[in-house]
């Protein structure tokens, strides 16, 4: 498999009455075919304040369009507070062309 990258934007669990947007894409592919992962990272901030998180993802799910990844997970203490965050990666892929990122359409 050819490495690749699945987009992910999803909010936490709402914690503090508030929750948090999750946004970005994953990164380096480790594994092979259907035994591979990703690792991800990232902020996020509402009102005055952040978090940071990062972690690895589950393997493959294979869907009608391709396959996506279980991303969950705490986002690190901040504001005397922290959220959960539990939900999957997009299933479109994207792969890298160069140093251009190229949308798979299926």
């Amino acid at each position: 498999m050819v490495n690749h990258y699945h987009f992910y934007k999803f909010n936490s669990l709402t914690g503090e009455k508030h929750s948090h947007r999750l946004t970005g894409y994953t990164e380096y592919m480790f594994g092979i075919g259907l035994f591979h992962f990703h690792i991800y990272f990232g902020t996020t901030s509402f009102n005055g304040h952040y978090h940071v998180y990062s972690g690895i993802t589950g393997l493959p799910i294979k869907t009608s369009r391709g396959h996506k990844h279980k991303i969950a997970g705490k986002l690190n203490v901040s504001d005397s507070h922290c959220h959960y965050y539990e939900n999957y990666t997009h299933e479109n892929i994207e792969y890298t062309g160069g140093k251009i990122l190229k949308r798979v359409l299926s």
